[in-house]
């Protein structure tokens, strides 16, 4: 394996995410107005009408949900690349010029874990902003109440799960 990775794949690495969170977005905005509750029952719905209803304004937090989106991946894969040379040799691989079990499961692991803490804020703010209910005026709003009235800790209350269409009405004014 060579001592470090190539100098070039910080600009693809970066371009990729990019592309990929803003193409991905109406997924992802049709995931969080199911779990805000904003659809309503999407049970008899058809992919292509939630897929186009996600890309109907109101279009609240996109640049924070693409720019989230965009850093964690580059974080993820970038980031995985880079680190993988720094764990080269932690542990030898039984066969030659293969990574290790380390090289290859760590990185991305650990890389994954601090992304996804970080991101949570972001993640609990912008579920809430797709509910049509919802009055605040964007992301730095939405963390500001969220900080307002819970604190710091507040923030990363039930942040990435289902759990979060329960509580888009306590911050629904």
């Amino acid at each position: 394996m060579p001592s470090s990775p190539p100098p070039s794949s910080f600009l693809p690495h970066l371009l990729s995410s990019l592309i990929a969170a803003i193409i991905n977005f109406p997924l992802w905005k049709a995931s969080a107005l199911a779990q805000s509750g904003a659809l309503g029952s999407t049970k008899n719905s058809s992919y292509l009408t939630v897929y186009k209803n996600a890309i109907k304004p109101p279009y609240k937090g996109i640049p924070a949900v693409v720019l989230g989106m965009s850093w964690a991946r580059f974080a993820i894969f970038y980031g995985s690349e880079r680190f993988s040379y720094a764990f080269s040799g932690v542990i030898s691989s039984s066969k030659k010029n293969e990574p290790s079990f380390v090289e290859t499961l760590l990185p991305p692991m650990l890389l994954s874990t601090f992304v996804q803490i970080v991101n949570m804020p972001l993640i609990r703010t912008s579920i809430v902003l797709q509910s049509p209910d919802c009055h605040w005026k964007g992301t730095t709003d939405g963390l500001q109440s969220l900080y307002r009235s819970e604190g710091v800790e507040g923030l990363w209350k039930v942040s990435c799960c289902v759990a979060v269409a329960q509580y888009v009405s306590q911050y629904v004014y």
